[in-house]
């Protein structure tokens, strides 16, 4: 499936900048998010029609070279602009586990601020962290939460302290002319 033009050009605004040392990576992270935006319930082989392509998919997500970070930060230089026209952004914030395996350990946290109009509308990633717990440190939390119920702890501490580095990096990255208003995770509804 080839997505039209018109279906490219946002992502080349959000990624076309990624400096990911190589040209052709940058290409290839365009082309990944003009597939991957144009079929966004589709898994990666569903996504990719082409074997070739999706074997160049797999090899730009597995290779070592690319940063992560260097794709969320173009992407969020593109949220900064378009913030630059919103008088009242909302900055959302929130943590999610995300678990692969039949178990309730988590393999993977993700905080995230998104930055939002009054009218809710998305105007794109401010921030994003994810980080991992240690085995032993997950296998505590488990044994608590199967003795009481409860691991003792709403919000995990990594959470804690990425709302706050979160909250410090977006202040810095935002225009200083734009009001921001932090919303965190429990205070939506």
């Amino acid at each position: 499936m080839q997505p039209a033009i018109e279906e490219a050009d946002w992502a080349i605004t959000e990624f076309g900048g990624a400096d990911l040392g190589d040209t052709r990576r940058t290409d290839r992270l365009v082309r990944l998010a003009t597939v991957l935006g144009s079929r966004t319930r589709a898994s990666l082989p569903q996504a990719c029609d082409d074997p070739a392509e999706l074997k160049a998919a797999y090899r730009f997500f597995q290779n070592e070279a690319i940063a992560p970070a260097a794709m969320l930060e173009r992407h969020v230089q593109a949220t900064v602009e378009r913030v630059a026209a919103v008088p009242l952004v909302l900055a959302v914030q929130d943590t999610t586990a995300i678990s692969w395996a039949a178990t309730d350990q988590p393999a993977l946290w993700v905080h995230r601020t998104l930055a939002l109009t009054p009218e809710r509308v998305p105007v794109g990633l401010l921030a994003q962290e994810t980080w991992t717990r240690p085995p032993e440190e997950a296998s505590k939390i488990a044994a608590r939460v199967a003795r009481c119920g409860n691991p003792g702890r709403r919000t995990p501490v990594p959470a804690a302290r990425s709302r706050l580095a979160n909250q410090t990096y977006v202040g810095g990255v935002l225009p200083r002319f734009v009001t921001t208003m932090f919303v965190h995770g429990r205070h939506l509804a």
